[in-house]
This record gives C-alpha cells, structure tokens and sequence, in this order.
C-alpha cells in the first residue's frame, strides 16, 4: 500500500514539473513573434527560376545531369534522335513504350524515375499532349490493378513503382509551378520562417538536428540544457556587400 502511495506521489512530481515545463516553454515561444513580420519581405523569398525548379524536381541529387549537355558526337545522332521524336509524338508507340518498360524486373525504381523525368521533359513543349498520355497511362494502371488484384487498389499512386505513377507525380510538378510561385509559395515560406525561428528559440544540437523546441518528440534534445541568449555582431572585411556590422543571435549552452 506505501509503495502504490509513493509510485502515486511520484508521478504527481512529474506531471507538476512537466506542467511547469511546458508553461514556460509556451511563454518563451510568444515572445518576439513580432521579429517575423519586421524581417520578411515578399521580395526576399528565394524562389528557384522554372529551369532549377524542375531539375531539382526530376532529377534530385543530380546537380549536373547529362541531359542538359549535348553529347560531343551529336552529329552522328541526329538523324536517329529525329526518328525517335517522331515516334514519341505517336501515342500508341509511346504507350506501348511504357508498357514495356515497366514490365521489365531488371529496370528499377530509380530507372523507372528516370524515364519518366525524361518523357515529362521531351514532351513538355506540348502540354495537351502529354496529358493525353497521362489520361492513357493512367486508366490502363487503374483498370490492370483492379482486374489483377484488389488488395493492390489502396497501395496505388502510393509507392511509385510504375512509369506511370512518377510520370504523374512529373505532370503535377510542370503545372504547379505557377500557382505556388504566384500564390501559395509566400505563405508556406512564411510558415517555414516562423517554425524555423520557433525552434531556434532554444538550444539546437549542431550533429543530430535535434532541438529543445523540435516539431516531433523524436528530434527534442535527451537533456535539458540551460542556455543564455546572445546578440553577436559581426563585420565581413572583405565583403564587398556588407558595409555595417551584422547582429547574429546565439545561444550560449552549458
């Protein structure tokens, strides 16, 4: 019976202090939510030009793909390179295409990425016709997967494991460009200004990425640590564009 009384009393402890930890934490992170809205303007947010958005898109990881490069010997491929675009601007040939493609268990998920990165460019000069594909492919995907196996529906344009999926995913990409450059894009940057201010407020590990005020409770910090907040300012010598000293805020953590 004592023990039941002091497992109880116990955990009275933890919720009282866990109670004053969070009290704290929730006044920390109101104050200087002004700082936001003095420091942005919609003219600083650092949008990508179409080029370095659908490459980064496409192609992730890959900062000089081939296919922005014309081949040396380009001559001796012309001709063929001619051919081969007549018959991608053939819908059944291109369909068929696909279909062959995908059916091969050598070509793997990153292959099948690729391609359709590289239909998605070739055709791009034509819009309505790529999404006349797009129509194609995916009703021939939906009509295989539920005549081959309904257990399949509820994983479909989830795993991206056809051309198909990520040509789709290509499609959406192309034609969203535009509506968050023009509107969504200020403010899902403002939203990620404030949460990446929120969780500079506190301490955050350099290594891990792990932080005192982090999103998920798997990136908050295993230790609480006491921190003081500094305002370091900085002067660039050499640098031709900054002619005054910089405030840098820091957090001195012991």
């Amino acid at each position: 019976m004592n023990s039941l009384i002091k497992h109880a009393q116990e955990m009275e402890k933890i919720e009282i202090r866990l109670a004053e930890e969070c009290k704290q934490v929730f006044t920390e992170l109101q104050t200087d939510l002004a700082d936001l809205n003095s420091d942005f303007s919609p003219a600083t947010i650092p949008y990508h030009s179409f080029d370095e958005y659908a490459l980064k898109i496409l192609f992730p990881g890959q900062e000089d793909y081939p296919v922005l490069h014309d081949p040396p010997d380009i001559a001796s491929y012309e001709d063929s390179l001619t051919v081969f675009e007549k018959l991608v601007k053939q819908e059944q040939f291109l369909l068929t295409l696909v279909e062959t493609l995908d059916s091969q268990r050598q070509v793997s998920k990153r292959d099948k990425s690729n391609i359709a990165a590289l239909m998605i460019v070739s055709l791009m000069d034509d819009m309505s016709y790529t999404t006349l594909i797009l129509r194609r492919l995916l009703s021939k995907l939906i009509t295989d997967t539920v005549t081959s196996d309904l257990r399949r529906v509820k994983l479909l344009l989830r795993r991206s494991e056809h051309i198909t999926e990520k040509y789709l995913s290509n499609w959406l990409t192309f034609n969203f460009y535009s509506f968050l450059r023009d509107s969504a894009g200020q403010p899902l940057y403002v939203l990620y200004r404030a949460i990446k201010q929120q969780i500079e407020k506190g301490p955050v590990d350099y290594i891990t990425g792990n932080a005192r005020y982090a999103l998920h409770e798997k990136n908050l910090l295993s230790k609480i640590t006491d921190f003081k907040k500094l305002n370091v300012m900085v002067y660039l010598e050499d640098d031709p564009y900054l002619n005054d000293t910089a405030h840098t805020p820091l957090k001195s953590c012991q």
